[in-house]
């Protein structure tokens, strides 16, 4: 049997299979993975096509077994014990079938084990970038959906929770997941995809976030302001303006928040460097957007002063 026949019978099976169920692990799915997987191999032609395209096919067969037991079961398992049965009466290698087999066992994400061949890289690499950029927010949203989730929360909420529950959001599993896709890439043809399709993520969270969360600040500053000891005595209120800075981002473009593990005490930079250095730090900077902190250019703001006061006073 010629291999296009091989795969036209293999696509119905699993077509049906699938059946009309939607989600984000549909029959759609499969075909991004499988088109994935063929624009990894035109960058990788020493890969076996023919097995990339049936183990990519293939990839989620046992998706609805894990989807009934909220994640109870392997599909990754399950699917790989399922591919010699489904491929058995095609007379393929039985090398091949052991390839496809160990393509579709080790092709999760929360796996134990690593992809062994090249074939297998590349199918688990066509699986990671479909859960990434435009469409991995997509199927994010639709999961969270599934499940009953909120629309958004907050990190600190999103990582305190449990999968499967009302907190289990799409922000929820990029900070679980997604966010780290783009290192667990294998092959360098989709590292390279993979990182321009996370920078597009972490953007449209930052955003969400920013719509969700940034009037209910403002509105907690502005309360503030108005009852500070200064407007409540009688004074005029000291503030003319409130700036808003929405994220303050380390010298990584990372946003500075406990759970990235990257906050800075200023206790400590004002030991190192004085109040009067970290003041003037801060006055300087351009606050009508995101500001990353660099506490280099905190260290050199602090030798320029020294030496400015050298200068005047001697010393």
């Amino acid at each position: 049997m010629e291999f296009r026949q091989i795969y036209d019978s293999l696509y119905d099976e699993v077509q049906t299979r699938f059946g009309r169920n939607g989600g984000c692990h549909d029959f759609d799915h499969t075909l991004r993975v499988v088109r994935n997987a063929m624009q990894l191999c035109k960058k990788l032609p020493e890969a076996n096509r023919q097995t990339v395209l049936l183990a990519a096919l293939l990839h989620d067969i046992a998706r609805a077994e894990e989807d009934a037991s909220k994640g109870a079961a392997d599909h990754a398992e399950l699917g790989a014990a399922m591919v010699p049965e489904l491929l058995t009466p095609y007379d393929l290698p039985p090398e091949q079938i052991a390839h496809i087999a160990e393509a579709v066992r080790t092709h999760r994400y929360r796996g134990g084990d690593r992809p062994a061949t090249l074939e297998a890289e590349i199918v688990y690499d066509a699986d990671k970038l479909d859960s990434l950029g435009a469409v991995g927010i997509g199927r994010a949203f639709l999961f969270a959906g599934k499940e009953g989730a909120r629309l958004h929360n907050d990190a600190r909420t999103a990582l305190a929770s449990e999968a499967y529950s009302v907190e289990d959001t799409a922000y929820r599993e990029y900070l679980v997941k997604l966010r780290k896709l783009p290192e667990a890439m294998l092959t360098r043809p989709a590292w390279e995809s993979a990182h321009e399709r996370a920078s597009f993520m972490k953007q449209f969270f930052m955003v969400l976030d920013k719509e969700t969360y940034v009037n209910d600040l403002l509105w907690h500053i502005v309360l503030n302001v108005m009852m500070s000891r200064y407007y409540t005595k009688g004074f005029d209120c000291p503030v003319n303006q409130v700036i808003l800075i929405d994220k303050i981002l380390d010298k990584n473009n990372m946003i500075m928040h406990r759970d990235n593990n990257n906050l800075v005490s200023i206790q400590e930079l004002i030991r190192k460097y004085g109040s009067s250095t970290v003041r003037l730090y801060y006055a300087l900077n351009d606050y009508n957007e995101s500001q990353p902190f660099n506490e280099e250019s905190l260290g050199d703001l602090y030798n320029l002063l020294e030496k400015i006061l050298c200068f005047l006073f001697g010393g």
